[in-house]
């Protein structure tokens, strides 16, 4: 068989078996409706083997942690973001206000002094 044969050949199994997919899979076709009766034929035992799975899992210390885990998560998430407005607001406040900037300076100062002063009281 030559090059070109082989080619001709490839092409041909190639189509054909696009040709069947596209007959049998796809929106409406016959294997969808086949696998769709089988489903609903066997329902009842893959729904008993579905839900006794679905339990064995809930029932895990695993999936308990990991659910506590994720709503902790969720929780500290919303509650972060409604701090961030109120957050924004007294920083704003603060920026407005000179007499607020000032003491906040000030306190900045004392924070950054009295750590040196510990800084230098370790080194001794």
């Amino acid at each position: 068989m030559t090059d070109l044969e082989r080619q001709i050949l490839g092409q041909v199994q190639s189509s054909i078996a696009k040709a069947i997919n596209s007959e049998l899979v796809g929106y409406n076709k016959p294997l969808n409706k086949l696998a769709e009766k089988v489903v609903n034929d066997n329902f009842d035992e893959v729904y008993e083997i579905m839900n006794k799975a679905f339990k064995t899992v809930v029932r895990t210390e695993a999936f308990e942690a990991t659910i506590l885990e994720e709503f902790e998560r969720k929780v500290a998430k919303m509650l972060v973001g409604q701090m961030s407005g109120h957050v924004e607001k007294a920083v704003n406040r603060v920026k407005q206000d000179p007499r607020l900037k000032a003491k906040m300076i000030l306190a900045i100062e004392d924070i950054i002094e009295s750590d040196g002063e510990k800084e230098a009281l370790a080194e001794s």
